[in-house]
């Protein structure tokens, strides 16, 4: 076994085992998509502690999605369609029957981090022993037409509200999910998505309407399918199909697009986007995920360094697939699912993960890169100007030497800037790798990592 100078700057042992990378730099494949939208943005409550603003600012996350915000800011009315109408048998065209305050501020901090916001309208999940708001409303036309309120409040400026053009309105989340998230039958959701639907984009044509951010497997396609007919049968709008999936391998995430558009296709709805509404690693067991010691291990590895890889890898993996949105789940501190620990709110490595993204998605056009080699993928992009980036992204394995072979013979070792995230670093520079005809050497440490290359 060779041995060698490794991207530490320490001498060691040389691993055995290969990554071979060929960059094509001058070769521009199109636009680098920005697939990185989260679900929660900046709380309000618990800003004591440490306001995560910044942070999240960091990312440039083009939407946030709200879902399940009533868990995170605890104590606050908002989003959650019973929580901002809270007396269901008022009327709807009477702004005084609806509390807008919190989410109003919710929504600030969101547009605050330069990111828009997909709003779904719906219930946030129930842990409790009794369920209080999961429940069918009583009257589906009186439920279309306090969305409808909802909608004019930040769309058109009604009730004393905005002009936030939010486009996208998920009617929902996870029906199949009884009773934590929905206490009636799949026709009775069928019957409110239809509802809502008809009545929401009748009123405003130009919004986007979708759902039902189910959880997508071979047993629920009968519930798809169903829904679907449901669609073309009353012609209720469906702009977009939403779905969430929790893996425990990147690829599980990125074929999962190219499944949902087949069978769109097949059903007849061939505009219908692609969302993926919840998404991220998950190696656990769901019957334990109330036991303290399961949540912290899960705490401990969604937020380290598979965690992180999982992420770059995802993101990297779906850009040739039909995907239109994915939202990670969470990028906010929200127990062991987000990028920021949930009590101190410190990032994670995760979000070091995601960090690393973001910044190789400033270099907006997308170059041409191939890799050799199990459980590793790349990304790159140049700016118009010329500055270069590479993004690896290992899962898991053996330590490892990475061959970066850069077919541009100005791009130089010493012009290379090498960052890393793993079980120690958090995007933290590295001394670059030594190079020689133009190929970069990098060592990968045992376990999950992610690199930035970045080039002036």
């Amino acid at each position: 076994m060779a041995t060698g100078m490794t991207s530490a700057g320490r001498t060691g042992v040389v691993p055995e085992e290969a990554i071979n990378i060929e960059v094509e730099c001058a070769r521009v494949l199109g636009t680098l998509r920005p697939l990185h939208s989260v679900n929660l943005g900046p709380p309000l409550s618990g800003t004591r502690v440490a306001d995560i603003t910044a942070d999240m600012r960091a990312l440039h996350i083009p939407i946030v999605r709200y879902h399940d915000a009533p868990l995170e800011n605890r104590g606050l009315q908002l989003v959650d369609v019973s929580r901002v109408f809270p007396l269901f048998h008022l009327d709807p065209a009477v702004p005084e029957n609806y509390d807008f305050r919190e989410t109003d501020d919710y929504i600030a901090k969101t547009l605050d981090i330069g990111a828009k916001v997909s709003y779904r309208l719906g219930e946030s999940i129930e842990w409790s022993t009794k369920l209080y708001r999961v429940h069918p409303p009583k009257d589906y036309e009186q439920w279309a037409k306090i969305c409808i309120g909802i909608i004019r409040h930040y769309n058109e400026g009604w009730a004393n509200g905005f002009r936030h053009n939010i486009e996208y309105w998920c009617i929902w989340e996870e029906p199949e999910n009884v009773p934590q998230l929905w206490t009636g039958t799949w026709d009775d959701y069928i019957r409110l998505y239809v509802t809502a639907a008809k009545a929401i984009k009748a009123r405003f044509p130009n919004v986007k309407v979708g759902g039902p951010a189910m959880g997508m497997g071979s047993a629920r396609r009968e519930l798809v399918e169903r829904l679907l007919a449901a669609c073309r049968q009353h012609a209720a709008p469906l702009d977009f199909f939403a779905v969430t999936r929790y893996a425990t391998h990147p690829q599980d995430l990125i074929a999962l697009p190219a499944v949902l558009r087949q069978l769109l296709d097949e059903h007849g709805f061939p505009a219908t986007e692609v969302h993926i509404s919840e998404w991220n690693y998950f190696p656990g067991d769901w019957s334990k995920i109330g036991e303290l010691e399961h949540c912290l291990w899960l705490e401990r590895t969604i937020q380290g360094a598979d965690g992180a890889a999982f992420i770059c890898a995802v993101l990297s993996g779906w850009q040739d697939t039909p995907l239109d949105m994915g939202f990670f789940y969470v990028g906010s501190a929200l127990s062991h699912w987000g990028l920021f620990d949930p009590v101190c709110r410190k990032p994670r490595t995760n979000y070091y993960g995601m960090l690393a993204f973001a910044r190789l998605a400033e270099y907006a056009q997308r170059v041409a890169a191939r890799c050799a080699g199990r459980d590793t993928w790349v990304l790159a992009g140049r700016k118009a100007h010329g500055p270069m980036a590479l993004l690896i992204a290992c899962w898991q394995g053996p330590a490892a030497r990475i061959v970066v072979q850069l077919k541009d013979p100005t791009l130089a070792a010493a012009r290379c800037r090498l960052q890393l995230v793993d079980a120690v670093h958090n995007l933290a520079p590295v001394p670059a790798a030594s190079a020689a005809d133009n190929a970069l050497v990098i060592t990968k440490p045992a376990g999950s990592a992610v690199f930035l290359l970045e080039w002036a």
